[in-house]
């Protein structure tokens, strides 16, 4: 959990202002002086009454040499001021970019480090969604309240003196007014905060079907479920365009109730100063600045309601940023090597048990895999294999026990012990690329070492075949190969980085019977070669039965352990279980 920031599910303003100031410290001192300098439109705004109450003063007594001094003057200031504030402007708008990079990629490493089993239960597309949209709106509060509500309110309290020195009476009842307008409104601002968290969350949800539009075309299409498909995204749309109606009706409300009351308020001191000038008591560019002040404070009045509307929604936003922040996380670790990092070691489990919501999976279990070793995992179907992979290599974590290797901890160091542990699962991902960077993930590798891996998977022909080789471009998720393909280039991706132990969970499980053969048999030379600790889970025993033991796996839990002619004599499951994958093979060969 990120310790910085309050454990609120619902983040008050004041929580999210002190954690984006926090995080605008590398560029505090460039946003300082932007604002600073962003002051001058305040000025410049605030100069014209008073420069049109000089100009008229002056063309009333007839002093135009004083008239023409003081327009030279004034174009000479302004061009400098303006060029002052487009500096401001440039600052400002550079050190909020950087802020909200910063922002993004700090929520995107706290989403890779949630737990796996907390991520495989979110959506991808709503992941995305926090990680791009939410935390650009969450960041824009700090521009909007320091920023823009700032100048506004100083632009207010500045007209707000001027008027005070020219007509204290008449000032003193706008600043008795005005508070109760502003606290009028904030029984409606309040339902705004609420529409915008439902908008935020309507929003991520039609975002995550079309993702799954996007991503399960082949099952749309062979299931014939466009329709189906389609309606989905319609009823969906259509919930978010009623919030959006009702974020619409609420804004419009708070701008209608405060502005309509400020303008009852500006009209009636503008008429009352008026009736002053009519009858001699002020002067007519002394009424005139005074009619442009009390604009300049009417305006920004107005403009506050709307902008701590906009504000209130995107508290929303931060609502789901604050619910990724505030989430468990694994530990970061940097990316320095493991310090004393032994190749030949071996993996152990001690007492360790895990269990899903509502399902223990294995409970208490001991199972060590000795330096250099060959183990296969087997067993019927959805009896916790994966699950003892995945444990085993640090993706998931134990309720009770440990799992170590090269003396450390999964649950201690995760980020360090999946250092030590590859594991390659039945269906990889791959990255829009090439088939070199998919293979060496931005890492440099010798010729030699590239080939051995490939060579190994026994991928190398297959990457000849392809038609630019190693350049040829893999399509998202690696859609443009086949699965067997997949399969080999994973494995060949896994032996490149030289771990201590390799776990492969039905990595070749989509390769034909002799393939799957010769690939195993070629990962096994690898790894013995080497040293390296090998765990290799298939349903078809014929390619794991030379293992140095065998783990059956029944009713989550381990029944027996050994050779193949010791589990083939004293263990029945395991001999039917022998006899289907050599029937299988023979049928295949067949």
């Amino acid at each position: 959990m990120n310790t910085n920031i309050p454990n609120r599910d619902h983040p008050r303003l004041a929580d999210v202002l002190s954690l984006l100031w926090g995080k605008m410290a590398p560029y505090r001192a460039a946003y300082l002086l932007a604002l600073l300098l962003g002051l001058i439109q305040t000025a410049i705004v605030l100069y014209f009454p008073i420069l049109n109450e000089r100009y008229f003063n002056f063309l009333e007594s007839e002093s135009y040499a004083d008239i023409r001094a003081l327009i030279i003057g004034s174009s000479i200031v302004i061009f400098v001021l303006v060029g002052l504030q487009l500096l401001g402007e440039y600052l400002k708008f550079d050190a909020m970019g950087k802020l909200q990079r910063d922002f993004s990629l700090e929520l995107a490493d706290e989403t890779q480090r949630l737990p796996f089993e907390k991520s495989l239960n979110e959506h991808s597309a709503d992941l995305s969604q926090k990680i791009t949209h939410d935390t650009r709106k969450t960041a824009q509060i700090l521009f909007q309240i320091i920023d823009v509500m700032g100048n506004e309110i100083i632009m207010f309290l500045a007209a707000t003196a001027l008027i005070l020195w020219h007509e204290w009476k008449v000032a003193v009842v706008i600043l008795f007014v005005v508070p109760l307008i502003v606290l009028g409104t904030q029984a409606l601002n309040k339902r705004l905060k609420q529409i915008g968290v439902e908008v935020a969350d309507q929003e991520a949800k039609f975002r995550m079907i079309q993702q799954d539009v996007l991503q399960g075309m082949e099952t749309v299409r062979s299931f014939n479920a466009g329709r189906w498909m389609r309606d989905r995204i319609f009823e969906e749309r259509k919930k978010l365009n009623r919030l959006y109606i009702r974020k619409m009706f609420w804004e419009q409300a708070v701008l209608f109730v405060s502005s309509s009351m400020i303008l009852l308020v500006t009209w009636g001191s503008v008429l009352a100063v008026a009736r002053l000038a009519i009858i001699g008591e002020v002067q007519a560019g002394t009424a005139l600045a005074f009619s442009i002040l009390i604009w300049r404070i009417s305006e920004p009045l107005i403009y506050l309601t709307q902008l701590w509307g906009g504000v209130q929604e995107q508290l929303g936003s931060a609502k789901r940023v604050y619910s990724v922040l505030l989430e468990r996380k694994e530990p970061a670790a940097g990316a320095e090597p493991v310090a004393n990092l032994q190749m030949a070691c071996g993996l152990s489990f001690r007492h360790a048990a895990f269990a899903y919501p509502g399902k223990a999976i294995f409970t208490n279990l001991n199972l060590n895999v000795a330096p250099g070793a060959f183990m296969a995992l087997v067993g019927l179907s959805g009896t916790g294999k994966s699950t003892i992979a995945k444990v085993a290599s640090g993706l998931l974590f134990t309720g009770q026990g440990e799992i170590v290797v090269n003396g450390l901890s999964a649950a201690k160091d995760p980020e360090r012990f999946r250092r030590s542990v590859m594991y390659v699962s039945q269906t990889p991902y791959f990255f829009t690329g090439t088939i070199s960077s998919n293979l060496t993930l931005n890492r440099s590798f010798s010729e030699k070492e590239l080939a051995s891996a490939v060579k190994a998977a026994q991928a190398d022909e297959m990457i000849r075949e392809l038609p630019d080789g190693y350049e040829t471009m893999i399509s998202e998720k690696g859609n443009s190969l086949s699965a067997g393909q997949k399969q080999r280039l994973a494995i060949a991706r896994a032996l490149l980085q030289e771990r201590p132990v390799y776990i492969f969970d039905e990595a070749t499980s989509a390769l034909d019977v002799r393939m799957e053969w010769k690939v195993i048999q070629s990962i096994k030379e690898w790894t013995r070669n080497k040293g390296r600790s090998l765990i290799v889970i298939s349903h078809r025993l014929d390619v794991v039965h030379d293992a140095d033991s065998i783990c059956v796996i029944e009713k989550d839990k381990i029944v027996s352990l050994g050779t193949h002619a010791e589990l083939m004599s004293n263990n029945p499951m395991y001999k039917e279980l022998f006899g289907i994958s050599a029937d299988g093979v023979r049928c295949s060969n067949e």
